[in-house]
């Protein structure tokens, strides 16, 4: 009998990998990765794969980490519209962005959104903003968010029911003297009455400041103070070299949830920052400053005295 031979194994075929153009990705992985790149510039920080991965599971979308790595190298090109629809809301995009949109910040993209606007004036602001630098337009946003601020006090104003809203409870805790506020209020040539008036906010409200029997409310004041036309810090004392941040936001006349909301926080994720708890970033501290009127340099200082105050380790913010 002959020996037999032993089969010869035949080499496992190569697994296909498709292999990307990096240098020209497809459509999708393009845009996505240009939606990548605005979030790290507007939060200064990476958002890598996995990061973003839990981000789309908490909002009930579950991909995995490989897969998404492989839509932004191009070689998945087709996610499902669940995908692409929680990748837009997690982006603040329409979700027609990823299908027939141009890509974020090229011209077209700019002319397609201006396109979309009714008001004139919006079309001629985006395609204007659209040639600025980044800090023009960090200080076009400061300026927008200052607008809206004033344009809801005014509101405010021209509402008496609404003149003082229970949600905006932020009182001045120190710095306030019954006594100066008194004498500024004489030296101004108002009344009690006169200034309830001009201000909108109740003659028993002012008169218990003027008195020393109740402390005002931050947005209160600020009203009265631009009655008086005299600065925040005329009334409130407060030394430059030992204001936190509380502080420098009082001398603007600005409560919690105001600020927060031209930062895209939470207004308790902003009270954390403002006590010290979490780390302030330099972007937030550029933004504090100018709605403040101050440096990023005096908004860190401040910051650093209440994390002194607080005694604890502060945490990294989120967003």
């Amino acid at each position: 009998m002959g020996l037999l031979k032993e089969p010869t194994m035949q080499p496992a075929p190569e697994r296909y990998e498709p292999t990307p153009n990096r240098a020209s990705p497809g459509g999708f992985a393009a845009k996505l990765n240009a939606l990548i790149d605005r979030w790290q510039q507007q939060h200064t920080k990476t958002l890598s794969n996995e990061q973003l991965r839990r981000e789309l599971d908490r909002r009930g979308c579950r991909i995995s980490s490989p897969y998404l790595s492989q839509l932004r190298r191009g070689i998945r090109t087709e996610p499902s519209a669940k995908v692409i629809a929680t990748l837009a809301t997690f982006f603040e995009v329409e979700d027609d962005y990823f299908t027939e949109g141009p890509e974020l910040g090229s011209s077209h993209w700019n002319e397609t959104l201006a396109a979309k606007l009714s008001d004139t004036a919006l079309r001629r602001l985006v395609r204007t903003s659209a040639a600025l630098s980044s800090d023009a337009i960090k200080r076009l946003s400061t300026l927008a968010a200052l607008l809206q601020i004033s344009e809801a006090a005014s509101d405010s104003q021209q509402r008496p029911h609404d003149r003082e809203v229970s949600a905006m409870n932020g009182h001045i805790l120190r710095g306030f003297d019954a006594a100066r506020f008194d004498a500024i209020r004489r030296r101004e040539g108002f009344s009690i009455a006169e200034l309830a008036r001009h201000s909108g906010v109740g003659a028993t409200t002012i008169y218990g400041w003027c008195t020393g029997g109740s402390r005002p409310q931050v947005h209160l004041l600020h009203r009265v103070a631009v009655a008086l036309e005299v600065r925040m810090d005329e009334i409130l004392d407060f030394p430059a070299h030992t204001r936190t941040l509380a502080e420098f936001r009082w001398l603007a006349g600005l409560i919690q949830s105001q600020v927060a909301w031209t930062l895209g926080m939470r207004t308790d994720a902003f009270a954390q920052i403002e006590r010290g708890k979490t780390r302030l970033s330099d972007e937030r501290a550029e933004h504090l400053a100018g709605l403040y009127e101050t440096t990023a340099a005096e908004i860190h200082a401040a910051w650093a005295r209440s994390e002194r105050s607080t005694g604890n380790s502060p945490s990294r913010a989120s967003g």
